[in-house]
């Protein structure tokens, strides 16, 4: 299973435990601001390893490593 998908996992898990009743609604609405500014953060690294990809210059390169660890996906050397 990859990166992405523990994320993902893992966010569907904790929506079920903010869901609970016990859970106070302050709680469940911070859990909803974090969980939007993680999936912002996912979706905007995905962006821009696309826009990245196919570059030729070393800089590139660089920048892709480092997209591909925030990913938690292997880094190329």
């Amino acid at each position: 299973m990859g990166r992405k998908d523990q994320l993902l996992r893992i966010l569907a898990a904790l929506d079920g435990h903010f869901d609970a009743d016990e859970v106070s609604p302050a709680d469940q609405d911070r859990w909803k601001e974090l969980k939007r500014h993680i999936v912002r953060m996912k979706d905007g690294i995905d962006m821009a390893r696309i826009e990245v990809r196919g570059w030729n210059d070393e800089r590139a390169r660089v920048i892709e490593r480092h997209l591909n660890f925030g990913l938690g996906e292997p880094t190329k050397q």
